[in-house]
C-alpha cells in the first residue's frame, strides 16, 4: 500500500515527501521554512511525515522519477560496460602474445641469415619484460644466464641468483621473476657485485 493512499490532499496542494535515505522530516520541514513557503504537517505513522505544499511539484520525486529515469538502460549500460572490460583483461594477453611470438622467431630467422658476432649490451640495458620457460638456463639479448643457486617463490614472485656471461664477459645477477602462466616474466635485474 502507498502512503499516497492514506492521506487527503486539498485542492491546489501536493504531496511531498522526504528523502529518507539522506535526510530526516525535520531538516525538511526547517529548508520549508526558510523557503518561506506554506506547509502542512500530515503525520502517517509514528515516523512517517508528508508535508502538504501549495502548488504541482515540478521536482522529480517518487512515481514520477521511476518514470523518468529508465532504470533498465542503466543497469544494461553497466552491465555492457563491465562485460567489455572483462572481454578486454581477457583477451589482451592472447592479442599480445602473437605479436612476442613472432617478432622473436622474426629475430631468430635473421639471426641464422647473418651470423655476425654481436657485441655484448650493457645488462643493465636488457629487456626486463622478456618471457623465459626454464629459469636453470636461458639468454637474453646475446647473454647467457646460468643458475646458480635455487629458485626461491614466493606466491608469483621468484628470484635466483644467476651467472651471466657474453663472449668473454662474465658477470654475477640476480634476476626477479613474475609468474606469467606456466612461464616467468623477466621483472627486474641486478648485479650482485
Amino acid at each position: 500500500m502507498s502512503w499516497r493512499d492514506l492521506i487527503t490532499v486539498r485542492a491546489g496542494y501536493t504531496a511531498r515527501t522526504y528523502n529518507r535515505w539522506f535526510s530526516n522530516w525535520v531538516a525538511f520541514r526547517d529548508r520549508l521554512s526558510r523557503d518561506a513557503v506554506a506547509f502542512r504537517i500530515i503525520r502517517i505513522a509514528p515516523k512517517r511525515i508528508v508535508f502538504e505544499i501549495p502548488g504541482r511539484s515540478d521536482n522529480l520525486h517518487g512515481a514520477e522519477f521511476r518514470r523518468r529515469f529508465d532504470w533498465k538502460r542503466v543497469f544494461l549500460s553497466v552491465v555492457a560496460l563491465s562485460l567489455v572490460v572483462f572481454l578486454t583483461a581477457l583477451l589482451s594477453p592472447a592479442l599480445v602474445a602473437p605479436e612476442q611470438a613472432s617478432s622473436h622467431t622474426a629475430a631468430i630467422a635473421s639471426g641464422s641469415q647473418s651470423p655476425q658476432p654481436k657485441l655484448c649490451v650493457d645488462i643493465e640495458s636488457l629487456n626486463k619484460r622478456t618471457i623465459v620457460e626454464n629459469t636453470e638456463a636461458f639468454s637474453v639479448d646475446g647473454w647467457n644466464f646460468e643458475s646458480q643457486g635455487k629458485l626461491v617463490s614466493l606466491g608469483q614472485l621468484a628470484s635466483a641468483d644467476y651467472l651471466a656471461s657474453c663472449q668473454s664477459v662474465a658477470r654475477d645477477i640476480r634476476v626477479l621473476f613474475i609468474a606469467h602462466g606456466n612461464s616467468w616474466q623477466i621483472e627486474k635485474m641486478a648485479p650482485t657485485k
